[in-house]
């Protein structure tokens, strides 16, 4: 017998855990996050997700993500960047079901998204990836985010960030990534 797999969708998640030295700043990355809303909010008042400057801890970030996805996915491939912003949600404020597959432009869209806590109180919102079981539509599975917790999967499934239950601001980065594969492992 035979077995192809048409489509697996499978989610990634952990704290992320760099070697010392390696370590991400995650104040770093609040910092940039602030700059970009303060900046943004002065142009377009009614944005909600923010563009931010480079940083070294998006490098470390990055790195670490690519790492700890090789040790899981059966192929050889690399993970390009693609586009990152952030979200900062007062208390009572949520990020309402998405994805980030452009419609118009299927090709050019990335491959996975992934949601990184930078700064948060502990179980204070939830992310919620909305997906169908085949002949079963409209499942969920939700995980309550705590800093420096991330969660990778698939950009076309739909998410949200649920309402934030803290009086803190929450701080939520947002990267996606192309996948480019070469190759089987073993093969």
């Amino acid at each position: 017998m035979k077995k192809v797999i048409l489509n697996q969708e499978v989610l990634y998640y952990d704290f992320v855990n760099c070697p010392k030295g390696y370590e991400i700043d995650r104040h770093q990355i609040r910092h940039e996050m602030m700059w970009g809303y303060l900046n943004s909010k002065k142009e377009h008042p009614t944005l909600t997700q923010y563009p931010m400057r480079h940083c070294l801890s998006f490098d470390y970030l990055g790195e670490y993500i690519r790492d700890f996805l090789g040790q899981f996915v059966e192929h050889q491939f690399k993970l390009v960047f693609k586009q990152r912003f952030g979200y900062i949600l007062k208390q009572d404020e949520y990020v309402a079901s998405r994805n980030d597959i452009d419609i118009l432009d299927i090709k050019a869209s990335p491959v996975y998204t992934l949601v990184y806590g930078v700064e948060l109180e502990d179980h204070s919102s939830n992310l919620i990836i909305h997906h169908n079981i085949k002949k079963t539509p409209n499942c969920t599975w939700s995980i309550p985010m705590q800093n420096n917790k991330f969660i990778i999967f698939p950009s076309h499934l739909n998410y949200e960030i649920t309402s934030n239950n803290s009086k803190l601001n929450s701080f939520y980065l947002i990267q996606t990534y192309d996948e480019v594969i070469y190759g089987n492992k073993g093969a």
